[in-house]
């Protein structure tokens, strides 16, 4: 989108970001802006005591705060600007199983690695693969350890074997955008089911897209008006979807970014093309002092093994945890802040792991961790 490289220019100096972010939420602008530099270790201290290092802060608990479902928030690395070059923005962030992280930045064409061995932030090289990418959107594990790009510029999404020398396995779509069934304009993010099938969050197209390993279109949900996609705010129509994330039931949960909503489809009946299978979600019933009610601009979405689904709520700066049952919620954040478990345009969220949580703290320029519970009802 044209308007976040603009926006990002603006907040280049970054003073006063976060009382700003503040403003462009109630203006329906997301602007957020990160640096990659320093490593992770899994020795690191956690906590009040690695916050404070970091922010210089140990604030307690923000409003809104879940604290039986997760352990303390801290600082997993403060992003700082590189001498490599000026880039912005993280917009998407995944952590596989041995806990490395790949980390896509706008205005970038690069993806960066943030291993748990302590040593620094690296771009990926993926030479091996003969491939580049232009903007890339987000990145994503699928469930057998094989890495989805979304190359945004290029309107596609690039299928790899794995973090170390990967090779393209697949690549759907194409450079030049589309409207037509296995084509994408834009598309932000993509993820994997079990069976390996592909759901694509074709944000341009205000759609999203079922497709097999090979590129093939199984499925295709959104407005048309005569073949031509369209945004819509009806059940199963969207408007600039961003984030996607698939269950191990096989339940699809979409970040309806535009619409301000969360919309899943049912997992047997996701092979239908029919609006009727998708549910939008209710306002999050929440201990909500500060009124804050409807998502704003929700971007991305995570599914952790248990089945609870994590939302980088990031107009309204939090984070929100919906259990399986869809009885009990949760949330952290609230309103824009430095402190530990306060965030500014959070854009993207991924578990790993025995339950780490990550997420790009995009507006404050640093990745917050916490570990689930797994006593969290589910």
């Amino acid at each position: 989108m044209q308007w976040v490289y603009t926006v990002m220019k603006l907040l280049a100096g970054r003073r006063g970001l976060v009382g700003f972010a503040a403003g462009l939420a109630m203006t329906g602008l997301a602007m957020p802006a990160v640096i990659v530099a320093g490593g992770i270790t899994d020795s690191e201290p956690t906590g009040a005591s690695r916050a404070d290092a970091l922010s210089g802060s140990a604030d307690p608990a923000p409003l809104g705060q879940a604290g039986s479902s997760v352990s303390d928030w801290s600082v997993l690395v403060r992003l700082t600007s590189s001498s490599s070059g000026g880039f912005m923005t993280p917009t998407g962030i995944a952590v596989d199983l041995r806990g490395v992280t790949l980390m896509t930045l706008a205005d970038d064409d690069r993806i960066w690695v943030l291993r748990n061995d302590g040593s620094p932030a690296s771009p990926w090289d993926t030479s091996a693969a003969g491939t580049s990418f232009r903007r890339p959107g987000s990145v994503s594990f699928s469930p057998t350890g094989t890495v989805l790009v979304a190359d945004t510029g290029n309107h596609r999404i690039v299928h790899l074997s794995g973090v170390e020398a990967p090779k393209v396995i697949a690549v759907l779509g194409g450079r030049a955008s589309g409207t037509g069934a296995g084509m994408f304009a834009r598309p932000s993010e993509a993820a994997a089911d079990e069976a390996g099938q592909v759901i694509v969050a074709d944000t341009g197209n205000h759609r999203i897209q079922m497709v097999d390993r090979d590129g093939r279109s199984i499925a295709i949900w959104g407005r048309a008006v005569r073949g031509t996609p369209i945004s819509g705010t009806g059940v199963g129509e969207f408007a600039s979807p961003r984030g996607v994330a698939v269950g191990r039931d096989g339940r699809i949960v979409v970040a309806d970014t535009g619409n301000n909503r969360v919309q899943s489809h049912a997992p047997l009946a996701r092979l239908s093309n029919r609006s009727t299978e998708w549910d939008v979600w209710p306002v999050p019933v929440l201990d909500d002092p500060l009124r804050i009610g409807n998502y704003r601009m929700p971007a991305g979405i995570a599914v952790d093994p248990m089945g609870r689904t994590l939302i980088a709520d990031s107009g309204n700066h939090r984070i929100v945890i919906r259990n399986a049952d869809a009885r009990t919620w949760g949330s952290w954040g609230g309103r824009a802040g430095t402190a530990p478990g306060e965030f500014v345009m959070p854009m993207a969220i991924s578990v790993g792991p025995r339950g780490r949580v990550q997420v790009a703290d995009t507006g404050n320029d640093r990745i917050q961790i916490a570990t689930l519970r797994p006593s969290t009802s589910a």
